[in-house]
């Protein structure tokens, strides 16, 4: 009775916790009919759910981690032309199981987008650091770039998406940890576009 009572609780809080106005110029900087329910209402949630997950979350430079999700669906949809409503869903909710556990769990997100949604998310997630199978942070992230390596490759799109939108604002971050981050980038994440440009050759 407890987790039902939480979980309604949770949906209250997404329906009334964001601006329509907002959502609206998100909608439509997407190129989606605010009035279109059909399009917009599963990606309304995923926008709504995503906002409340990350609410005082703070990038490197103090702008609201939100719109990092937001640019990165914005590269998706406006700049790779993919307009798959799942995917965009996906997008915006990529980091909000890591970042938001005790808020937002894989259960709800199952419940509220389906099964594809709530798999490329944990997919696009790394292991929690309390995770048993683990000895250290490397043994967690070679795990996790091994997990996206098989993954399908709308995933490996989706990543793509995340880190370029990274990469682009990389400036915010200190020096040493750019060239970590630039590194990571060569080895581990450009070769994923060799993997998928049979799917989506640009």
């Amino acid at each position: 009775m407890r987790r039902r009572v939480i979980t309604v609780n949770l949906i209250q809080t997404i329906l009334h916790g964001t601006k329509l106005r907002q959502e609206n110029l998100f909608l439509a900087s997407l190129h989606c009919d605010p009035l279109d329910q059909k399009l917009s209402d599963k990606i309304r949630w995923a926008y709504r759910l995503a906002k409340m997950g990350h609410t005082d979350q703070l990038r490197d430079n103090g702008e609201p981690y939100f719109g990092h999700l937001c640019g990165t669906t914005g590269i998706l949809v406006n700049e790779l032309g993919i307009k798959e409503v799942d995917l965009i869903c996906v997008s915006l909710l990529h980091d909000v199981w890591e970042d938001a556990e005790e808020s937002v769990s894989l259960g709800l997100i199952e419940f509220l987008f389906g099964r594809l949604v709530v798999d490329f998310v944990e997919t696009l997630s790394k292991p929690k650091r309390s995770d048993l199978r683990f000895s250290d942070d490397r043994a967690r992230h070679e795990f996790y770039f091994a997990q996206l390596k098989r993954s399908d490759s709308r995933v490996k799109l989706l990543k793509l998406c995340d880190r370029l939108h990274a990469v682009r604002t990389f400036w915010n971050c200190d020096p040493s940890k750019r060239g970590r981050k630039m590194e990571e980038t060569r080895v581990v994440y450009l070769p994923l576009v060799k993997d998928i440009q049979k799917e989506y050759p640009w």
